[in-house]
């Protein structure tokens, strides 16, 4: 007989939530305020990305998010099939009741305790960005997700792979001259992990180079799934 293993919740943890295509829930763009999306990305190991589950009764959670301290919660407390899920502080309120239902694979279907219905991809949506709602239970992978342990990303291959990918732009882009990027500060300047150095023919060459597909691909894979803070200082000489 295949064992499967199942996740233990513990109330001292935090927990990724993994849908079937690999990316996490988590609050878009980092947002504090109530009613900030909630979206699926690539796991950077951000508190954003990460979950712990409150105990509000025999089986049924609040799903508390670890960097804003909101709860997962449904817009207008709706019930109906395409009520889309944000995050909003807590309240006794049953639309930030969750229960977690095995699927006997070693994956849960994450149901609300107010309408029953599954949490759910929108579009069955595979990309970045993708918004989350409560949907009836179709049985579909859009409906699954693993509950896990949340784990640290190594910080040093996250900023190998940005320096690979922004300096292999190189020669790919018009009007872009020079493109190093900075890894290994010095103990004084803590405050930040890389530094981008570029420059350009002219401010025309800069434009293109922030739309420029190239760019855009590594912008959205290596660096903004990774990014807290960034400050830009563009300047001519």
């Amino acid at each position: 007989m295949k064992k499967t293993a199942q996740t233990v919740i513990s109330a001292d943890k935090y927990y990724t939530i993994t849908a079937a295509n690999g990316k996490v829930v988590e609050v878009a763009d980092y947002n504090t305020e109530n009613g900030a999306a909630i979206q699926l990305w690539d796991y950077a190991g951000e508190e954003w990305q990460q979950w712990s589950f409150v105990r509000a009764g025999d089986g049924v959670y609040r799903i508390c998010n670890r960097f804003t301290g909101k709860m997962l919660d449904l817009i207008a407390g709706g019930v109906v099939d395409g009520t889309w899920v944000h995050q909003w502080e807590g309240a006794s309120g049953s639309s930030q009741l969750w229960v977690l239902e095995s699927t006997g694979d070693g994956r849960v279907k994450i149901k609300s305790n107010l309408s029953g219905k599954c949490l759910d991809v929108v579009g069955m949506n595979q990309e970045n960005g993708a918004r989350l709602q409560i949907w009836q239970d179709v049985g579909g992978e859009n409906q699954t997700w693993t509950v896990a342990e949340a784990k640290a990303v190594k910080k040093a291959a996250v900023k190998a792979g940005i320096k690979t990918g922004l300096e292999g732009l190189a020669g790919q882009i018009p009007g872009l001259l020079e493109v190093h990027v900075y890894t290994e500060a010095l103990p004084s300047s803590a405050n930040a992990d890389l530094m981008l150095d570029t420059t350009f023919t002219d401010a025309e060459a800069l434009k293109g180079y922030s739309t420029h597909p190239a760019h855009v691909a590594v912008a959205n894979g290596k660096v903004r799934p990774y990014t807290a803070v960034r400050t830009c200082l563009d300047f001519t000489v």
